[in-house]
């Protein structure tokens, strides 16, 4: 019980400091915008690109996957009062080459609205803290629910599950 009660208040902890990193990041970031024009005008032409959201305006409640490279999280993004999943990628440090790919992956993603796709409503890309924040499917991913076998599928939604697939891609 106490290790329990120790590792939810170092999760804690954590989340403080890295929202409080989050909020430092941003204050310089606002700082170098006023003092250094050709910035502001580059930090502007990469926000104007898709919506960066801040890290410290998220807060991550339960984690719900992971994969080769990121955890994903269901959450909440404060200003917008929304549930979204957070998919918070592990590499610490980004270089040059990986950030043009993630910011690439973001673009597209960004520009696409389908009603078959996933939507994208943008990404944190702080120091340390880089996520996609997306829409939360609350049954989870079509790969988690067939895998978990908790429904029934009669042959008319499995030909609707695979005519709406087909629509995604």
């Amino acid at each position: 019980m106490k290790e329990e009660q120790y590792n939810h208040y170092k999760g804690i902890e954590e989340n403080i400091k890295q929202r409080l990193n989050s909020l430092k990041f941003n204050l310089q970031q606002d700082i170098i915008k006023i003092k250094d024009p050709a910035k502001a005008k580059e930090i502007a032409e990469e926000e104007h690109a898709f919506l960066h959201i801040r890290f410290h305006d998220l807060i991550q409640e339960k984690r719900i996957g992971q994969g080769g490279f990121a955890d994903v999280y269901r959450g909440r993004w404060l200003s917008r009062d929304d549930e979204v999943a957070i998919k918070v990628i592990r590499i610490q440090f980004l270089d040059d080459r990986i950030k043009g790919d993630f910011v690439n992956e973001i673009l597209m993603m960004h520009h696409i609205h389908y009603a078959h796709i996933l939507n994208i409503f943008g990404a944190c890309m702080e120091p340390n803290n880089y996520a996609l924040i997306v829409e939360y499917m609350s049954l989870g991913s079509l790969y988690d629910i067939l895998r978990q076998k908790r429904f029934q599928f009669t042959w008319s939604d499995r030909c609707s599950i695979a005519n709406q697939m087909t629509k995604g891609i």
